[in-house]
């Protein structure tokens, strides 16, 4: 009787529990325009009785454990859900901001990153602009983010559009395709015997050896020998004989002929050859056979690769690729693009494969793959060759930031700024960008999203600690897969079997290392050689990563060193072009598998001739040949004080023996980049979610008259920064090489973050 007394009285009050939170949340408010809902205010006699308080901390609502930043206090110690979008006073706004803009400096600072050109050029000795940058909402809606490739072997390297209505025909990398001549593309032949055994093959000769039809060789060879070679052919075949002599073709254009007639009609069981002057067919055997499969691949024209443009809204590379790799059933390895390109965006790209048809290629577009996830494909050609990461000119973005404009900053007063969004300011914006360009940073996607960086993880196992690696990369996952605790014990305990069957299906990485251990227990190096190659590879690329931006902040500490000085490095072809007063080409980017000529600047003559962005830093590796400037802070001994303190020697043993798996060699990437056709404008939009870009599958459903989900129904939830009415926003479009980063770009005059207050990087990615 008590426990059914005290369970009704758990769920009165957990239902006036409900009742009064959202009466508070939705009319409390509103007697007090200062107090945000769940916010105490010193005026409140809201009041509650110990029973009710009592079964509040006892009976807490499941959003009360729903991590958001900052947590705002409840009422009496108890829980509220965040704040409606536009409840929150100024100060809190700034607030929140304030702690948003610490954690991205912290995150910036954690990674290196830490300087800023136009700062250094507008004033700023420091070149840290902290919380006068204004802070922005990158990604809002899925459409204020577009990737466009731009192509090296399509077109004249203009950024891609989807062209549906004139993908009905194929083009081809030839000249004369491009003319308007079509070329056909059959599938690559296959050797019905290719990859068989021995034992097979003669198998398969001794089965087919009796199976020859007399009226195809009549009619097949019967014309080009004389009718005794015929009879005794005949013959030799019905009686399985080991060699036919066909003496009477004697004229080397006819032998020609004879031979190909024979390999067509009697190919699956003999083969013929001349041997002094006279053809004889001879029965097959093994090594017959392979020596005639060696010869057809020879022969065999190369095979075709099919190009096309790859188009994509609101969904992540690799799932775009997996997807179509099923609808074509192959295997997604057999689908080349240039690099990855961001998840939440509009993206375009090249992509090559072999072993399909373009008509095959054209049923996708038919296909569905959700309310706000848009998969076609358009612009087919016809090429020689695949296509490798980095292969593309570079990407063009064009990317709407939301301002979070006018706010206050925590740390002054009321009546002080931040940066006012006007068109003077976004002018010198334009100005610096254009004459000096930005630092060349490797951006925080390079890093991970998690608390646990890929440095950190790389950097363990280049110190030689694999276990512990390989932990952190499962520890990595658990801060976003709360499941993940559970593996996470059971791998400290050394049940992989366990380890295995608790982690989500979901986790695919995570999955396949530990599927490795529970049959190797003590193969670390195995476990992450299970994983996909490029992201194995990562890990040793962000710690070259990471010290890469800690010496380019050490170049640029300040303004004084912003430009050439003696003992930087400039590409010796630079130097050439810049003495001979010819144009400079563009420098290699940071995955260039050789290592490019360099020459140190010797005087300040030499100095005066070259710009920042033809200054490059070593991105260190085990490389013997690497060459170091002699620029302050940047020499080999300042390279080999920062790996010190990271504890990594790239010539040690434990690397040097990753480094023959994971080719995680030295390069030179250019200290500062000019992002081309960059410009910045200023609008100013009814609402926070009004749509400001049109994607090319919205244009082109609007041309057709076809309905399509308004993008601003595919945007992150609701933020309690969120404001109401009008909202000013850039819209800002520039072009970058491969290998560089968006982040870098933005980075440079606001804050770019997510609507849930995290710092966010652009995920184009093309290393």
């Amino acid at each position: 009787m008590l426990s059914r007394v005290f369970l009704f009285h758990s769920f009165i009050m957990l239902a006036a529990e409900y009742i009064i939170s959202a009466t508070f949340l939705f009319f409390g408010t509103s007697s007090s325009a200062e107090a945000p809902s769940g916010v105490s205010h010193p005026s409140d006699s809201f009041a509650l009785s110990f029973p009710l308080a009592f079964s509040l901390s006892l009976v807490r609502p499941r959003w009360c454990d729903r991590p958001w930043v900052p947590t705002l206090q409840g009422i009496r110690g108890g829980c509220l859900p965040p704040p409606l979008p536009g409840t929150m006073n100024l100060d809190q706004v700034s607030q929140l901001l304030t702690s948003v803009v610490r954690r991205h400096t912290a995150r910036e600072q954690s990674i290196g990153a830490k300087c800023r050109l136009v700062a250094l050029y507008s004033g700023d000795a420091s070149g840290d602009v902290g919380l006068s940058l204004p802070v922005a909402s990158l990604k809002t809606l899925y459409t204020d983010f577009e990737v466009r490739e731009l192509p090296a072997f399509y077109g004249d390297g203009a950024p891609l559009v989807l062209q549906l209505s004139g993908s009905a025909s194929t083009e081809t990398g030839d000249d004369s395709t491009r003319n308007g001549v079509g070329v056909s593309s059959p599938k690559r032949p296959r050797d019905s015997q290719e990859g068989y055994g021995e034992q097979e093959v003669a198998s398969n000769i001794a089965e087919t050896s009796g199976m020859v039809e007399c009226s195809t060789v009549e009619e097949a060879i019967g014309p080009l020998i004389s009718p005794e070679d015929l009879a005794n052919l005949l013959t030799g075949l019905a009686a399985s004989a080991k060699s036919i002599p066909l003496p009477s073709v004697t004229e080397k254009e006819k032998r020609t002929e004879l031979h190909q007639a024979i390999k067509k009609c009697l190919g699956d069981t003999h083969v013929s050859n001349t041997l002094d002057g006279v053809v004889t067919v001879v029965k097959a055997n093994a090594a017959d056979r392979r020596e005639e499969r060696r010869r057809s691949r020879i022969s065999r024209p190369e095979p075709k690769y099919h190009h096309f443009t790859l188009y994509k809204e609101n969904m992540d590379s690799n799932q775009a690729l997996r997807m179509l790799a099923h609808h074509l059933k192959l295997s997604s390895r057999q689908l080349q693009f240039c690099g990855t390109k961001d998840k939440r965006a509009v993206t375009l790209q090249r992509v090559a494969v072999r072993e399909t048809t373009v008509e095959r290629l054209k049923t996708i577009n038919s296909r569905s793959f959700g309310a706000h996830n848009v998969i076609k494909v358009c612009s087919f050609t016809e090429e020689k060759h695949g296509l490798r990461l980095g292969d593309a000119l570079g990407n063009h973005f064009r990317i709407v930031l939301r301002m979070f404009g006018g706010v206050p900053s925590a740390a002054e007063s009321e009546t002080s700024m931040r940066h006012a969004l006007t068109e003077q300011y976004l002018h010198e914006i334009q100005r610096i960008v254009h004459e000096v360009g930005v630092i060349n940073y490797f951006g925080p996607q390079r890093f991970g999203t998690t608390s646990v960086l890929t440095s950190d993880v790389g950097i363990q196992f280049l110190q030689g600690h694999l276990r512990e690696g390989v932990r952190l990369i499962l520890e990595s996952k658990a801060h976003l897969v709360p499941e993940m605790q559970q593996v996470l014990q059971l791998f400290d305990a050394s049940d992989y079997a366990a380890a295995l069957q608790a982690t989500p299906y979901y986790c695919y990485q995570e999955r396949d290392i530990l599927k490795h251990l529970s049959t190797n227990p003590n193969d670390y190096l195995g476990s992450l050689q299970a994983i996909s190659r490029a992201m194995a590879m990562m890990y040793f690329h962000s710690v070259q990563s990471l010290v890469w931006n800690l010496l380019a902040s050490s170049r640029l500490c300040d303004k004084s060193r912003a430009h050439a000085e003696v003992g930087d490095l400039v590409l010796e072809s630079t130097y050439q072009e810049r003495l001979a007063g010819r144009e400079v080409q563009p420098t290699p980017d940071s995955d260039s598998s050789k290592l490019a000529a360099v020459r140190r600047l010797t005087n300040k003559d030499e100095c005066a001739r070259f710009g920042l962005e033809d200054v490059l830093l070593p991105v260190p590796g085990p490389d013997q040949d690497l060459v170091y400037p002699f620029s302050i802070g940047c020499t080999r001994g300042d390279y080999d004080a920062v790996l010190a303190q990271l504890g990594i020697d790239f010539l040690s043993k434990e690397a040097l023996g990753l480094m023959k798996v994971f080719h995680f060699h030295g390069t030179y990437r250019p200290l500062v980049v000019r992002p081309k056709e960059f410009s910045l404008r200023l609008e100013t939009v009814a609402g926070w979610r009004t749509p400001v870009l049109k994607s090319d599958w919205e244009k082109y459903c609007d041309a057709e008259g076809i309905a399509s989900p308004a993008p601003s129904s595919a945007g992150n939830g609701a933020s309690v920064l969120e404001p109401t009415g009008p909202v000013q926003v850039i819209v800002t479009t520039f072009s970058l090489p491969p290998g560089s980063y968006a982040t870098s770009v933005l980075r440079e005059f606001c804050i770019p973050t997510t609507e849930n207050g995290r710092a966010k990087d652009s995920e184009t990615e093309d290393e």
